[in-house]
């Protein structure tokens, strides 16, 4: 499920809360996904990749740091399409604030991603503690949007589409700090609708399109402010923008969500902070935004940890990536 999307249904799920004046606040499952038999841990990969240095710039050649910092992202990004191959992990929690009955509602979830030649592979895995809580789900008519397995797949050589399919209420548990997941594929546990054909990402450098790794706009006239230090032990930049709220062009593609789940809503603070291998290409990436109106406040923290190994980028190592791969070949032979 999209960023977006989860604004609505997080924000639809805390209405509920408040409704029935409960005052629970209500702890999901955190996923800590290391690697066991098919799935891969999530942490920072301190091997730099052995891509060609796509740097041809240094901070003399910029007036100021904030045009350094937007050419250092703007060279990651461009660096990532153009790539071979990699991965990268999405750590995230969306937390839902209603200080009049002093309720936080935080629902977290982990998405995989690999791109390998022409191929793209994707995996959204979203769970929650449904014994004690799945009642909250079904009065809210959004367990396909909070509880829910997907994956996809993609060959820009055969496809201009990204085959998906969904899943509901995946069996999803933590045994020793493991992250592990099963769900039932079949029609009759399927999200209606599914498999279903979506928008084909920006990930090849076949593609007219550009890459950016935020749907927030990052230009010089969203960005308020910037730095740019450099980690000479390990080798890689962190560069932090905070951007301009006011400026409608920050949020444009994401505002109108925002506001069908949280009524009036405006971003109060947007804040990305990248780490960047010193040859131009991801290491990590912390986003937290915040949102709010007249009744509550919405915290949206998402850590990014991009890996280059062989090991990450292989996707046997993933579990469900083959048989997304082998029923979207399948649909496209029909």
């Amino acid at each position: 499920m999209s960023k977006k999307k989860k604004i609505v249904i997080i924000v639809a799920i805390a209405l509920i809360v408040v409704l029935l004046a409960t005052g629970l606040t209500v702890y999901f499952v955190v996923f800590d996904p290391k690697k066991k038999g098919d799935q891969i841990r999530a942490e920072v990969n301190t091997e730099k990749p052995t891509y060609e240095n796509v740097l041809a710039k240094n901070r003399e050649d910029f007036s100021s740091d904030k045009d350094y910092a937007l050419y250092l992202y703007e060279s990651a990004c461009a660096a990532f399409q153009n790539c071979e191959k990699c991965a990268y992990i999405d750590d995230y929690v969306t937390t839902t604030i209603v200080e009049a009955f002093k309720t936080r509602i935080p629902c977290q979830g982990c998405r995989f991603t690999v791109k390998t030649g022409t191929e793209y592979y994707y995996a959204d895995y979203s769970g929650a503690d449904s014994k004690n809580y799945g009642w909250m789900f079904d009065l809210s008519g959004k367990v396909e949007d909070t509880l829910f397995a997907k994956r996809s797949y993609a060959d820009i050589t055969k496809m201009d589409y990204l085959y998906t399919e969904k899943a509901l209420k995946p069996k999803v548990s933590i045994k020793g700090g493991n992250f592990n997941v099963d769900a039932d594929w079949s029609e009759r546990n399927r999200v209606n609708g599914y498999p279903k054909h979506e928008d084909l990402p920006i990930y090849h450098a076949s593609q007219s399109g550009l890459f950016q790794q935020t749907e927030m706009n990052i230009t010089a006239e969203t960005v308020t402010g910037a730095t740019v230090t450099y980690n000479a032990e390990l080798e890689y930049y962190t560069v932090s923008f905070i951007l301009d709220v006011n400026n409608p062009k920050t949020s444009e593609k994401l505002i109108e969500n925002l506001r069908a789940g949280l009524p009036d809503g405006n971003y109060t603070s947007i804040t990305k902070v990248y780490q960047i291998w010193d040859n131009g290409y991801f290491r990590q990436c912390e986003s937290l935004d915040h949102a709010s109106n007249s009744m509550m406040e919405l915290k949206l923290d998402f850590k990014t940890y991009f890996k280059y190994g062989e090991e990450d980028c292989n996707p046997d190592n993933y579990k469900y990536f083959n048989e997304a791969k082998q029923n979207a070949l399948v649909e496209s032979k029909q």
